[in-house]
This record gives structure tokens, sequence and C-alpha cells, in this order.
């Protein structure tokens, strides 16, 4: 692997971790059964739902029908993590690829 093939492995591996990670570690929170964490932090929470709806979808549905599923939610958000990845890491390593030709 070359210099430019590395970075983009890094990146998309960065931008992944942290698209996927803030819908799960979101989604955990909502199960969690917190008792009224706040009008500012449920929005919060609303707004990053929304935003990582794409990546978070299965597994919301998941904890909707079933609010104990936690290893189910780790395990689907497992399978969209590593699917992410391979997607941005495919994205960014063709960019880079076309940019240096």
């Amino acid at each position: 692997m070359n210099a430019i093939t590395i970075k983009a492995l890094k990146k998309s591996f960065f931008i992944t971790l942290t698209y996927v990670g803030s819908g799960t570690v979101t989604l955990l929170l909502m199960c969690s059964g917190m008792d009224n964490p706040g009008d500012i932090i449920n929005g919060l929470m609303t707004l990053i739902l929304f935003v990582t709806l794409p990546v978070t979808g299965i597994s919301f549905a998941v904890i909707y029908s079933d609010k104990n599923a936690v290893h189910a939610v780790l395990l689907i958000q497992s399978i969209i993590f590593l699917l992410f990845w391979l997607i941005a890491f495919a994205v960014l390593n063709r960019k880079n690829k076309i940019n240096s030709d």
C-alpha cells in the first residue's frame, strides 16, 4: 500500500467512527431509560438521530420494538460500521486515484 491509500484508510476510519459511533451512542442513551435528561439533551439526541438516520434506521426499529435489545443493536451497528467504512474507503481511495493520475 502506498501513502495515499493508507491516508484514505485512516481518514475513512475516523469519518466512519465519528458518524456511526455518534448514532450508536445516541441510540444506546435513548434505550438506557434515563429519567428526564433535559430538554436540551433530548433535542440534541433527536437531531443526532435525524442526521445519522441512514446508519441507525435498522437499530432504531429494533430498539423501538424491544427496549432491552442492546446486544442486537451493537451487533447491527458493528456490521453497519464495517459496511460504511468499506464504502467510505472506496470513495476516498477512488478520489485519490483520480487526482493522482
